[in-house]
């Protein structure tokens, strides 16, 4: 349900919170075009900020605005400018649950993701014609 970006912008996040600055799962991706487009996005949002003009390429230049207790979801796709990507069946469903367990988090983005399907499924298309 949630994109490659914003599940980037949640371990950039995590790993800043937890003082991880060479983690495996970032480590030489930082440098990479979308590594620094994501915190520039969290910059942006006021969650991160770089130390003293230090090098932004590096996660260990960032640091958290925000207690991490504090920012949620959506904040984060806001930011981001990202959305959430509805799975379409039950087979889907249960890989949320694989990447995020089986938390309340997981639950509840079970739960939009079958509103979600509900909703979008009431609105025929033609009504979203642009004039």
């Amino acid at each position: 349900m949630l994109t490659k970006r914003t599940r980037d912008a949640l371990r950039i996040l995590q790993c800043l919170a937890e003082k991880r600055k060479s983690s495996v799962v970032l480590q030489g991706r930082m440098i990479c075009h979308d590594g620094y487009f994501v915190l520039r996005c969290l910059e942006s949002g006021g969650f991160v900020r770089l130390h003293n003009n230090e090098y932004p390429r590096l996660l260990s230049s960032w640091e958290l605005c925000r207690d991490i207790q504090s920012i949620n979801l959506y904040e984060v796709l806001l930011a981001l400018g990202d959305g959430i990507r509805p799975v379409a069946d039950d087979e889907q469903e249960m890989w949320v649950y694989d990447c995020y367990g089986s938390g309340i988090a997981a639950q509840k983005l079970g739960v939009a993701n079958t509103m979600l399907h509900q909703l979008l499924s009431e609105i025929p298309a033609c009504n979203l014609l642009l004039v």
